[in-house]
């Protein structure tokens, strides 16, 4: 049975060798069959036929004509003071922002932003105020700001030049907010600087950098503006009135000295008599008086031949013409439909972007998508896709009943960002409506649990306050509060009436006060002043003349001298005589003069008549005569006082010879007073 078996297992052993040897050796006729078939393919090869030459040529002809096109698509030009922040898939390209000078752009592949990096300024528009101290004003400004970093300014904040305004008018309300109307006028460098602080560290996440703050305006309301001028208007008139009493003091002491020097001789008095007759004399009327690159369409094209040849040669050449034609019109709608179902499938997220996608209906593992190239299937994926930069939302104004029962109007700002994008779609229908109405009951909450000065002095813990209680409230939607800000709070007008009321009269009582100070203080000079002057009758007389010679400047002035130059000659004498008589003399000789004086102003009404006038003053001439009489008196009691000590009696019949002359003084002015009177009638 053994050796059965093993003849049997030889014998397959030689089949399966002889097999194999027949299928080593050469088979001449399967050769033959295949150099056939080869030299068939190389015929075919060399001959495309009529459409492929067609095809051949309508390919050069189009990236002829499209060439020129192509290159608007993919050249860009960046100015010196541009930067372009480039999107590759989605993505942002290495090396940051390009420029300035020439750069390549891929068609559906790049997108790109140009951010200019040049200073621009703008306005906050007017902002109504209300101070510390409870008054309104209307204040506008202007900010110098720059873009430091193009990437930043782009990805991190959905409208940077915007965000930026709306965040310049909410800290200039804020800024000014804290700060009464005096600090609001004197210290408006101070403030800008501080605005200036605020929105530079406010504003680098952005990549902005502010450079100036400038107030431009500050309008007040007509009440206070005309209240502010009285308090103004008198602050200034009680400075004058202290000015001119001082140096009205200041000018009595001068005068005296003058006045003490000119009685060392009679002869001064005359000449700066006349140096004012001169000056008045000068005056006029005074009267004495944005497809593909070549080299991509390039290899397309090299590719397209080579799989259009391939095709053509692995088909029966039984097909036909027909079979071609067929061929050639499906790789045509092949072509031509395949970038269509690209835009179906291929979708691209930028850089600040992510997509959330729901594949049958729940969200694919992984969570969201982006920044880059994502794949989905139509028909089976739905996406949504998410911003994650930061965005500003206004609030509009609401009305609000204070702690203290006060209806105010107050609006807000709120800046806010998506962090978590599946839980902003799954969690919320609506994430960016949904925080401005949880923002306005909000602010409507935290106000009315405050009185109105909280209101007006609090406003950064007020907003502090409100932006824990959102951010609080958003977190289970995916949402991040960065800030808050309150824009504005506007009174009823009954209350700001009632404000601008109370600041007006306030204002009015201090200029009041101002005023009755400055007339105190400009009394008290006055009297030191007339202390002054009373001490010397010369100092008197430069002072009448200094008033002559201001009068004089005055173009429609007319002055009229009632005494003669004579007159006043001797008046001066006969003071610098009394000045060394002893007292009871000095007290009579003042007594006459002043007699003379009243007589000689009757005379000065009388002016109708030359005739009258020169009889008047002769006898005014007459007393005069009389008062040197007195004069001569008082030399006599002058001289007779070096003995006083030993003959008083002399002195006393001096001073009865002093009183009998004058009582002949006496005489003479009634004798003038009756010719006046005669002149009169």
């Amino acid at each position: 049975m053994l050796e059965d078996g093993e003849h049997v297992t030889t014998v397959h052993r030689g089949n399966f060798a002889t097999e194999r040897s027949n299928l080593e050796s050469p088979n001449p006729e399967l050769e033959r069959l295949q150099g056939d078939v080869m030299e068939q393919q190389k015929e075919s090869g060399g001959d495309l036929g009529a459409c492929g030459y067609i095809l051949y040529g309508l390919s050069i002809v189009l990236v002829v004509l499209f060439f020129p096109f192509s290159l608007c698509f993919t050249i860009k030009i960046v100015q010196e003071y541009e930067r372009a922040v480039i999107f590759r898939l989605g993505r942002v390209v290495s090396g940051g922002a390009k420029g300035p000078g020439m750069f390549f752009v891929y068609p559906c592949l790049d997108e790109f932003k140009k951010v200019d990096l040049r200073t621009t300024a703008f306005d906050v528009p007017p902002q109504e105020i209300l101070t510390k101290d409870s008054v309104t004003v209307a204040v506008d400004a202007v900010v110098y700001s720059r873009i430091f970093d193009p990437t930043m300014s782009v990805c991190n904040v959905e409208n940077a030049q915007y965000s930026t305004k709306l965040l310049a008018a909410t800290t200039l309300r804020n800024v000014l907010g804290t700060k009464n109307m005096s600090e609001l006028l004197s210290e408006r460098e101070t403030i800008s600087e501080q605005m200036q602080t605020i929105l530079d560290v406010s504003t680098d996440p952005w990549g902005i950098k502010v450079e100036r703050v400038e107030i431009k305006d500050v309008r007040l309301p007509q009440q206070l503006q005309r209240a502010m001028a009285a308090e103004a208007e008198a602050s200034r008139e009680a400075r004058a009135k202290v000015l001119a009493a001082e140096g009205e003091q200041k000018a009595s002491r001068a005068l005296k000295e003058a006045a003490d020097i000119m009685m060392e001789s009679p002869a001064a008095i005359q000449l700066r008599y006349l140096q004012t007759l001169n000056s008045i004399a000068a005056e006029k009327n005074s009267t004495i008086i944005f497809p593909l690159p070549i080299d991509l369409l390039s290899s397309m094209d090299y590719k397209m031949k080579q799989e259009f040849q391939r095709n053509v040669n692995s088909e029966d050449n039984s097909l036909g013409f027909c079979g071609n034609c067929c061929i050639v019109l499906s790789t045509i709608l092949i072509i031509f439909t395949f970038p269509f179902s690209l835009c179906y499938i291929i979708k691209i997220v930028q850089e600040y972007e992510r997509v959330v996608i729901f594949r049958l209906g729940r969200v694919i593992t992984g969570g969201a998508r982006g920044p880059g190239l994502f794949i989905v299937f139509p028909c089976i994926d739905e996406f949504v896709k998410i911003d994650l930069r930061m965005v500003s939302v206004n609030i509009p104004p609401q009305e609000i009943l204070t702690k203290d029962s006060v209806t105010v109007a107050v609006d807000a700002v709120i800046f806010t960002r998506i962090f978590d994008p599946v839980m902003a779609t799954c969690n919320v229908a609506n994430a960016r409506y949904s925080t401005s109405l949880l923002a306005a009951t909000t602010l409507r909450n935290v106000l009315g649990t405050k009185n109105m000065a909280e209101l007006l002095s609090d406003r950064d813990t007020i907003a502090d306050h409100m932006q824990q209680i959102l951010d609080e409230s958003t977190d289970p939607w995916g949402v991040q509060i960065e800030r808050v800000e309150i824009k504005d709070v506007r009174l009823p007008i009954q209350l700001q009436r009632a404000m601008a009321a109370e600041a007006e009269a306030s204002r009015e009582a201090l200029a009041k006060v101002i005023a009755a100070e400055g007339e105190q203080r400009a009394s008290v000079a006055l009297k030191d002043a007339a202390e002054i002057m009373m001490q010397s009758p010369t100092a008197m007389q430069l002072r009448y003349m200094q008033t002559l010679g201001t009068v004089a400047a005055e173009r429609e002035s007319t002055i009229i001298f009632p005494l003669p130059m004579e007159t006043m000659f001797s008046l001066d004498k006969v003071a610098h005589q009394i000045k060394h008589s002893p007292l009871p003399v000095q007290n009579q000789a003042f007594d006459n003069t002043g007699v003379a004086f009243d007589n000689t102003e009757d005379v000065s009404h009388s002016t109708e008549g030359v005739p009258v006038r020169k009889q008047a003053f002769e006898n005014t001439g007459v007393a005069f005569d009389n008062t040197e009489v007195v004069s001569r008196s008082t030399e006599g009691v002058s001289h007779s006082t070096e003995g006083v000590s030993h003959s008083p009696e002399g002195v006393s019949a001096n001073i009865e010879i002093a009183s009998n002359n004058a009582d002949v003084l006496s005489d003479n002015l009634e004798v003038v007073s009756i010719h006046t009177e005669v002149t009169t009638l």
